[in-house]
């Protein structure tokens, strides 16, 4: 049985000190759609989060197709119990291939340092 986790107990997983280099995975529970086969949120010191999002095989479409304005819904909507600080503003959409080719993934696992610097250049970009 999967547990439910309150608010409270999810905000509390967030690591705010944290540095940019070691960006860190949402926790479980922020796993809530299933356009989305991995998130992971950095920006710690920033002046807003920013996500690279990794679409699941039955959200690669929707990502292919969907506004800018659209995704940044998707986010809001995910992250609507979430204080304000705590919703990514800006985000990276990259395919599972261009993930494992730009090293972003190892072992089924984000390499953390790597995806921080990857986004912070994408999405100034």
């Amino acid at each position: 049985m999967i547990k439910e986790h309150s608010l409270q107990e999810i905000l509390a997983s967030y690591d705010a000190a944290s540095p940019l280099q070691e960006a860190s995975t949402i926790p479980g529970p922020w796993y809530a759609d299933p356009r989305i086969a991995l998130c992971v949120v950095t920006g710690h010191g920033e002046p807003h989060l920013t996500s690279l999002l990794i679409p699941s095989l039955s959200g690669v479409t929707w990502f292919e197709k969907a506004t800018r304005a659209e995704i940044v819904k998707l986010l809001s909507d995910l992250c609507s119990e979430a204080p304000d600080y705590a919703v990514p503003r800006a985000y990276v959409v990259l395919a599972l291939e261009e993930a494992l080719k730009n090293q972003l993934i190892s072992n089924g696992r984000p390499v953390r340092k790597q995806i921080g610097t990857f986004v912070q250049e994408r999405a100034a970009a």
